[in-house]
């Protein structure tokens, strides 16, 4: 099931060229998830990343490098931008598994209690996940490092409108943000289906 709102999709880089045309074109072979709105929010490439988003035609917004940078600042300014109800959230060097990545994660937001979503193949106490597990406000708070990654996750815009990312966060935006709606009684869900690549070399 597809949140009937749309999905937007955004991709925040600086100096991935290639990975970016990688995760394009791994976004482009998406099916079940109908028309998808891509975003590109690039934080001060001097690579050949204009090039790449010129070639395909994605709405692309280009951040000065002199602005500053902070991750929930880059994925902010794109979701101001994104008209979708579910919201996903990729790295340029994420690298999606199959043609239904996507769909699973919009998928996950149809059940009403879940504010966000991402994938791991391994649970809080670092068992393997053999199924998705839910995590609550309790669960974050005892496994604070475990849980939703913006890294290549779905969220509801409807959350991120009343309360966006906090902007002024070196790094974990992502689990901050969780926890807040977590503790309003949503639920983030962990999924080994949603795992994927993650390359930072």
């Amino acid at each position: 099931m597809v949140a009937t709102g749309g999905v937007s999709v955004i991709i925040r880089a600086r100096d991935e060229a290639g990975e970016l045309r990688r995760c394009l074109e791994a976004l482009g072979g998406q099916e079940g998830v109908g028309e998808v709105e891509t975003i590109y929010v690039d934080t001060g490439s001097v690579d050949s990343s204009h090039q790449v988003v010129a070639e395909t035609g994605v709405q692309s917004i280009w951040i000065p490098r002199e602005a500053g940078f902070s991750f929930g600042g880059g994925l902010n300014t794109g979701a101001a931008n994104a008209h979708g109800d579910v919201i996903v959230a990729l790295s340029a060097h994420a690298i999606l598994p199959d043609s239904g990545w996507l769909a699973r994660a919009v998928g996950a937001l149809a059940d009403p209690r879940v504010a966000c979503a991402s994938g791991d193949i391994y649970g809080p106490d670092a068992e393997r996940l053999a199924a998705a597990c839910d995590q609550d406000a309790a669960l974050a708070r005892r496994r604070p490092e475990w849980g939703y990654a913006n890294g290549a996750g779905a969220f509801r815009a409807s959350l991120w409108r009343q309360r966006p990312f906090r902007d002024d966060l070196p790094g974990c935006e992502d689990k901050e943000w969780a926890l807040h709606w977590l503790e309003q009684g949503y639920v983030c869900r962990v999924d080994p289906a949603l795992a994927v690549g993650h390359d930072h070399t």
